[in-house]
């Protein structure tokens, strides 16, 4: 269009700023499109400068230096500053692929750091990567399920899909598989959303091992206080059968102390009961006793 605009008014438009016009293209080129169209542009301005405006015209050939010249210093021109245009093309969608990740992944860590919802939270991230990524569908399965593209929930899909199934693991432990459905058209990932899934499972598989663990965690909790409560009533029934044993031990010698001493007084008894009667054998009767006096 630039040539056209040139050959057809000759007189309006001067043929010495003719270099920077086909330079606007070029940039245009690179920052639109990147290095490879960016270097057509400028080999294709090239041509149709020495093709069309210097002498001879309508052929490649270059009779004059100075033509030459300037055909090659434009060409330096165009081509460093459509590479340039190229490169800062390719900074500000990395610099955007980039944010993107970090505003993903900021989302996913936010939903997936509640533990006590986490099946909640997997089924709101599940949508959220629907709206994200353009998929048609997406879910967690179980570590003992087999996902295949009949495991999504397709029912509003317009288009037949395939499935890209990404592993959820924590070190050689398979924690389930993280499914992704896509249309045809973008059956392949780009290389940044590849990176961006398996940062997205690698925080999945990270939110349920941290669920399994807190659960865990739990269960030994529970299980640590009940074997103290046990602990705490043996303790008091221990006590108690200390106690009793005790109280066994001080009435069975309080029962041989009275028993000895109920033995004491029998004896004492018996004994007393022996002396009166061998007094009473050896006392003479009264009668006997006058006789004597008499006598």
């Amino acid at each position: 269009m630039i040539t056209a605009m040139y050959t057809a008014a000759p007189a309006v438009l001067r043929r010495d700023t003719l270099p920077s016009v086909y330079l606007l293209a070029v940039l245009v080129a690179g920052f639109r499109w990147g290095a490879g169209p960016t270097t057509c542009a400028a080999i294709v301005a090239a041509l149709a400068l020495d093709w069309f405006f210097l002498d001879p015209a309508g052929t490649l050939a270059i009779y004059h230096p100075a033509d030459g010249i300037t055909l090659v210093s434009s060409l330096a021109i165009w081509l460093a500053a459509g590479h340039l245009a190229a490169g800062a093309r390719r900074r500000v969608g990395a610099a955007e692929q980039r944010e993107r990740e970090a505003r993903v992944l900021h989302v996913a860590g936010r939903l997936l750091g509640t533990p006590e919802q986490l099946d909640q939270n997997v089924a709101a991230l599940a949508e959220y990567l629907c709206a994200e990524l353009g998929t048609q569908a997406c879910r967690v399965t179980a570590p003992d399920v087999t996902p295949t593209e009949t495991d999504l929930d397709t029912s509003n899909a317009t288009d037949p899909i395939g499935a890209s199934l990404v592993p959820l693991r924590i070190g050689d432990r398979h924690l389930g598989t993280l499914c992704l459905a896509l249309p045809p058209r973008t059956r392949r990932w780009t290389r940044d959303e590849a990176r961006l899934i398996e940062a997205i499972a690698d925080q999945v598989a990270l939110a349920m091992e941290r669920d399994r663990v807190r659960r865990e965690l739990s269960e030994l909790e529970m299980l640590r206080r009940t074997e103290a409560v046990r602990q705490a009533v043996l303790a008091a029934g221990a006590a108690d059968l200390q106690s009793a044993a005790r109280l066994r031990v001080v009435f069975a010698r309080l029962r041989a102390t009275l028993r000895r001493a109920g033995q004491t007084d029998a004896n004492a008894r018996r004994h007393e009961t022996t002396l009166q009667s061998a007094g009473e054998r050896k006392k003479p009767p009264v009668g006997a006793e006058y006789g004597r006096l008499e006598k």
